[in-house]
């Protein structure tokens, strides 16, 4: 299939398994950004959710992420779509 135009970017992702490519709109590597970052309101935190954190970022907020929650998440994703289609 084709990828969306909006999709620029291809990020790489070194996992435990190998890597992950990821197309996205927008992907920025921040420097400093755990000492701004805050977590994410308990009503909102899923155990599954890639998500590990917020940050302020531009005019509004950014996820935080590492390489493990999103190979977990896709594990997940994954799994799930398997069981739906057997």
């Amino acid at each position: 299939s084709q990828a969306p135009n909006t999709r620029r970017a291809c990020v790489m992702l070194a996992l435990h398994s190998g890597y992950l490519g990821l197309l996205c709109d927008d992907a920025r590597v921040l420097a400093n950004f755990v000492q701004q970052s805050f977590d994410i309101p308990a009503s909102m935190q899923l155990k599954e959710s890639p998500i590990a954190a917020l940050v302020n970022y531009e005019d509004g907020l950014a996820c935080i992420s590492t390489a493990s929650r999103i190979e977990a998440f896709v594990a997940l994703a994954a799994s799930s779509q398997e069981r739906k289609e057997h």
